[in-house]
């Protein structure tokens, strides 16, 4: 399961159910991995449970388990590491001092697609 974080976007969290009578440590989890699964696969929290949550059919609700993990980790959502590349129709101009023009289908021809522009200084 996925939990946010600032650098990568989401770290993974493993919720483990133990069998009765036996026991595991967070480290013990962490060193059975390696080397038998990639680095960063290996789960970097550990969540020890009785019981997962589950919806009244029965099935795990991944959804809580991910609430309940970040709401215990103190971890909120990172902000988007990327610009949005998409031109939003309220932008005028851009930092360049270009601006977005439509064309008109018109003045193109008949063969020209709806939606196309320009930028122009």
């Amino acid at each position: 399961m996925g939990v946010p974080d600032g650098y990568y976007g989401e770290q993974v969290i493993a919720w483990v159910k133990l069998k009765d009578n036996q026991a595991m440590t967070e480290q013990e989890l962490q060193s059975h991995c390696q080397g038998k699964i990639m680095n960063y696969k290996i789960p970097r929290y550990v969540k020890f449970v009785d019981d997962f949550p589950k919806t009244v059919t029965g099935k795990v609700q991944k959804f809580r388990m991910r609430e309940i993990s970040t709401a215990e980790l103190g971890l909120t959502k990172p902000e988007k590491r990327r610009p949005d590349l998409r031109m939003q129709a309220d932008d005028e101009n851009d930092s360049n001092g270009l601006q977005f023009r439509p064309r008109c289908c018109r003045a193109l021809g008949e063969g020209a697609a709806r939606g196309t522009g320009a930028l122009v200084r």
